[in-house]
């Protein structure tokens, strides 16, 4: 580990942006070919300089194919740096390495990125063998940046600098990412599992989506199985497992494994199973922006969300709710609500 205590130059965007980072040595020398971050500007980590990160991100052969793990003042480096064998290579690269760069304190975020760094550099070193791909996109990305292009030009070039953007987006925001690579490989940045949700997983209990079952399923790479979109489909908080399970035809062990992936991906939370007894009212902490009323307003546009949340000033059973709104389309709406 590399400390610099006494550097005074860190700014405080360094403290809290996410980094993403190509670097190779060829010869041309040690080169910073690409860099992304999650504030949207040119800056890089700690405001070192490309030759600078190029060559403490680029180490000795010796240290190759493994994670490669540094601290520089508030950042942590982590990467898994490839060395490129000489008869997949025209342009002279004999290493290459993508560096995700953070605030060291992000200790949760720290795990996405030792698995993402480690996918990336599996699928780059495979694309490599197979097509020349990172090669060719580092010429593409260097042309660019000889030119005179900014990062967006290099975006508009390479389906490389794509990738790495979407992924640093994604790392920053803790959000699912799944991309292909050269349209082949994916690689996928989430946050790790909560073991505690997954090991409370039971058959009375029930998975929550967090997202619209339409979009996460369009997210899914195309080999996904079929009985993961089956399931994606009839989730209802109102379904235990075992109702799912009955439901589906599927075995309980198959449905906790596909649940267990949905959480692992960020899409989904496991809870206990909505019942008439159980009881609703709203979260004193809940925080209402203008983009969740309006998201919600797209979605129910004959519903207003204040309306909807008046419902739940006073405690009460669902099934009280149920009895008030009567009509079984009213009911059907209000289940898709909550």
């Amino acid at each position: 580990t590399m400390t610099g205590s006494s550097r005074s130059s860190t700014s405080l965007s360094s403290q809290s942006t996410t980094y993403l980072l190509l670097t190779t040595f060829s010869e041309r020398g040690h080169l910073l070919v690409f860099s992304c971050s999650s504030s949207g500007n040119d800056s890089l980590p700690l405001n070192l300089g490309p030759q600078t990160i190029a060559r403490i991100t680029c180490p000795k052969a010796a240290l190759c194919g493994r994670l490669l793990e540094f601290d520089i003042d508030s950042v942590k480096f982590l990467s898994w740096p490839v060395t490129v064998d000489g008869s997949s290579d025209v342009d002279g690269i004999a290493k290459f390495n993508v560096v995700a760069a953070m605030p060291l304190h992000c200790v949760r975020r720290h795990e996405v990125a030792r698995l993402m760094v480690s996918q990336l550099a599996a699928a780059l070193t495979h694309e490599q063998r197979r097509r020349n791909f990172v090669s060719s996109q580092v010429s593409i990305l260097l042309r660019a940046r000889d030119n005179g292009g900014d990062i967006v030009s290099q975006m508009k070039r390479s389906s490389l600098a794509c990738a790495l953007y979407d992924l640093c987006t994604g790392l920053h925001s803790d959000t699912f990412r799944n991309i292909r690579i050269n349209d082949w490989i994916y690689v996928s940045s989430c946050q790790p599992p909560d073991d505690g949700c997954l090991a409370s997983i039971r058959p009375y209990r029930t998975v929550l989506l967090l997202e619209d079952a339409d979009n996460i399923i369009a997210e899914l790479p195309d080999d996904a199985s079929s009985s993961l979109r089956r399931l994606i489909r009839i989730a209802n908080p109102m379904k235990s497992f075992r109702d799912m399970s009955v439901d589906l035809g599927m075995p309980m062990s198959h449905i906790f494994r596909l649940a267990a992936h949905l959480v692992h991906w960020g899409k989904a939370r496991i809870l206990n199973t909505l019942t008439k007894h159980s009881i609703l009212t709203i979260n004193p902490d809940v925080i209402i922006t203008g983009d969740v009323c309006d998201t919600f307003e797209a979605t129910f546009p004959t519903r207003g969300l204040s309306d909807q949340l008046s419902r739940f000033a006073v405690p009460k059973r669902l099934e009280e709710h149920l009895r008030i709104l009567g009509a079984l389309d009213s009911r059907l709406c209000f289940s898709n609500m909550l």
